[in-house]
């Protein structure tokens, strides 16, 4: 007897639901909700019947929807937050060091000159700086001279696909990446592209049981009350706290779903409170997690993390529920990953250059070097097109333009080396056409 199989729309659908798994379990953090399955229990103390949830505030004056609750770009979740001002510019005389979170739409160059050629990595349109708090990349500090910064990538201990959270990331919406032909890449950015930032961890621990510890790097801006902080859940409001525009350590390892997770937060349009000061998480696709809450009636105290820091907030009761961890099945999970970018070879590349070679951009100045090996055909010259570009290292993440640009580098001439191709044999392939194939193979 034939075994039954799946009808072929389930089989050509199971990628898809691999990947929506895949979201859920790494930017997410809840399962979806499916229809006709049973609703996990919501976890509630005991509280009188006349307990209602704390109800949302209508938006004020002072409301600052691309600051606050929101993303430039998605429809607004008001928040009780005081509205940012433009941000602050690194004074004359103070030079950075160890790191820096430059705005997404900084203008790099890639001589440290006013008329030397530029890059955009992305670009706001129709907001403001102060609008965008958190739409930073860090960068490693290389040197200063003048009204120029020289940065380059900050190297990642275990770096993944830009899509996937890293544990290395730094506080911020944004990462630097590149293709992998190349390492090292340096560039300039103006100081005034510098955004404000906490140099020192802050942390305070306030009378009503909250706390909130921010780590080095964490954006922040001034606001017409006290400062606001960035976390990827939500902009946080804080009394006070001192900027800088440079940090010498980076954010610890952060892991984003514990193996102890038992609570989440279920809504989006309560109140949440820090020090008695009230704000809102993003009404996203995040779902913070908890491992353990404390009681207080009809609210708690749930303890919000991030690679941003970790922070104890009061919120409603009604808004915390049970957190199940998903099923993978019997497949045993989900795998995702993105291909290398190859240089391609064949028995007409005659040449190459090695892996560490210094790359030259077209003023000669140093600028990278190659990652691996490069081959090159006899009339191909010794040069890559590297493509710099703004990743989010968030499935959320916000919605900028991210215009198509390249940057040729290339190594000197003399760095070529001749190079022959073998079979597994040991047959030479050096002078062969390309798709010839050798005497005696098939």
């Amino acid at each position: 007897m034939d075994r039954p199989t799946k009808p072929l729309a389930a089989v050509r659908a199971a990628p898809l639901a691999c990947l929506a798994l895949a979201c859920l379990t790494t930017a997410c953090g809840a399962p979806p909700e499916v229809a006709g399955a049973p609703r996990p229990p919501v976890w509630s103390p005991p509280a009188p019947a006349s307990v209602q949830p704390t109800p949302a505030p209508p938006p004020t004056a002072t409301t600052n929807a691309g600051a606050g609750g929101t993303i430039a770009g998605e429809a607004p979740n008001p928040a009780p937050l005081p509205e940012a001002l433009d941000p602050d510019v690194i004074p004359a005389g103070v030079k950075p060091s160890g790191f820096v979170a430059v705005w997404a739409d900084a203008t790099f160059f890639v001589e440290p000159r006013d008329d030397a050629a530029t890059l955009a990595m992305a670009t706001f349109e129709g907001d403001t700086r102060r609008q965008r708090l958190g739409q930073t990349i860090p960068f490693v500090v290389r040197g200063a001279a003048g009204d120029f910064v020289e940065v380059s990538a900050v190297p990642l201990t275990r770096p993944e696909p830009p899509y996937l959270p890293d544990a290395d990331a730094h506080c911020s919406w944004f990462a630097f990446s590149t293709n992998e032909l190349v390492t090292d890449l340096t560039l300039y950015v103006r100081r005034r592209d510098l955004a404000p930032v906490l140099a020192q961890p802050l942390e305070r621990a306030f009378p009503d049981g909250t706390r909130h510890r921010f780590a080095p790097g964490t954006p922040v801006l001034r606001a017409t009350s006290g400062v606001l902080a960035f976390m990827p859940t939500a902009v946080v409001p804080v009394a006070d706290a001192p900027l800088a525009f440079s940090y010498a350590t980076a954010p610890p390892p952060f892991q984003l779903i514990g193996p102890a997770s038992k609570f989440r937060v279920t809504r989006t349009d309560v109140d949440l409170r820090l020090g008695g000061l009230p704000f809102r998480l993003r009404d996203r696709l995040f779902t913070p997690l908890a491992g353990e809450i404390q009681e207080r009636g009809d609210s708690v105290l749930f303890p919000l993390r991030s690679r941003c820091g970790e922070h104890l907030v009061e919120i409603p009761a009604s808004a915390v529920g049970r957190y199940r961890e998903p099923s993978h099945g019997s497949g045993g999970g989900t795998a995702l990953g993105i291909g290398g970018i190859g240089t391609g070879f064949g028995s007409a590349q005659t040449r190459k250059v090695q892996k560490g070679t210094v790359l030259r951009t077209a003023d000669k100045r140093p600028a990278a070097k190659l990652a691996r090996d490069l081959y090159l055909t006899a009339d191909q010259a010794p040069c890559v097109d590297v493509h710099p570009r703004a990743s989010s290292v968030f499935l959320a993440s916000p919605k900028v333009e991210r215009p198509a640009i390249a940057l040729r580098l290339c190594a000197d001439p003399k760095a070529i080396q001749p190079h022959q191709w073998f079979t597994p044999g040991g047959e030479r392939l050096q002078g062969l056409k390309r798709g010839a194939r050798p005497a005696g193979t098939r």
